[in-house]
């Protein structure tokens, strides 16, 4: 999918992926500072669990001004908002915890 098709998915459906836009590497940072912050992770099995984990500005930790300051995340922004200048609202990071499905369920 190029950019203007993942524009079109972002307008119509709320959300796109870019695939690699992170390396391995700073999202493997991003998943330890988030499961440092938030409680552990449940096993997939234990159906009273919650799956659904959200932090909100301000997250603590210096990986957050990092990776706000990747050049490729900006010039997303700028394309996505037809933005020059940018200015942080909120930091939101979500984690959804593997759960058992049932065959033909969505979560």
């Amino acid at each position: 999918m190029n950019l203007p098709q993942q524009l079109n998915q972002l307008e119509e459906e709320g959300y796109t992926v870019f695939p690699a836009f992170l390396d391995t590497e700073t999202t493997a940072r991003i998943r330890q500072h988030m499961d440092s912050l938030l409680p552990p992770v449940a096993p997939r099995n234990d159906t009273s669990a919650k799956r659904l984990h959200t932090l909100r500005h301000p997250i603590p930790g210096a990986i957050m001004a990092e990776i706000l300051a990747n050049p490729d995340l900006i010039t997303l922004a700028s394309q996505l908002l037809n933005a020059n200048e940018l200015r942080l609202l909120e930091q939101v990071l979500i984690r959804t915890d593997p759960a058992d499905q049932k065959p033909g369920a969505h979560g």
